[in-house]
């Protein structure tokens, strides 16, 4: 990875089924940081408003597609989900533009599968 990216998690749609009775929220605040290692932290608050703390790894493609540049993958260990203590999370993120602030659009192929959106910076 090239620098440090911080981000800023914002909101989460779900485009798939939804635990019977659930009304997930779309404001899902947070915080992470991705190392030039690839190691990569954060928190917010899920959709089924429950704190989630994850750790993993993120890699880099190479890959752009249209206007989207920086595909990466994300594969991380989180709380805060109600199948068990700690869950897998698996991620695909796209960022949209080149510029030092960027929008960042994330895929997680979970049976919910949401669809999050972020901020980033990158140093």
């Amino acid at each position: 990875m090239e620098g440090w990216i911080l981000g800023l998690h914002l909101l989460s749609a779900h485009l798939g089924d939804l635990d019977p009775g659930a009304h997930p929220r779309r404001f899902t605040p947070g915080i992470y940081a991705v190392a030039p290692s690839g190691v990569t932290a954060g928190a917010y608050r899920n959709s089924l408003d429950k704190d989630t703390v994850y750790l993993g790894w993120t890699w880099r493609s190479g890959y752009h597609v249209g206007p989207f540049t920086d595909v990466t993958f994300t594969a991380a260990a989180a709380t805060g989900y109600s199948e068990a203590k700690v869950v897998p999370l698996l991620a695909v993120a796209a960022t949209l533009g080149h510029g030092p602030y960027a929008p960042r659009v994330l895929w997680a192929p979970h049976r919910t599968q949401p669809v999050s959106l972020a901020i980033e910076r990158r140093f």
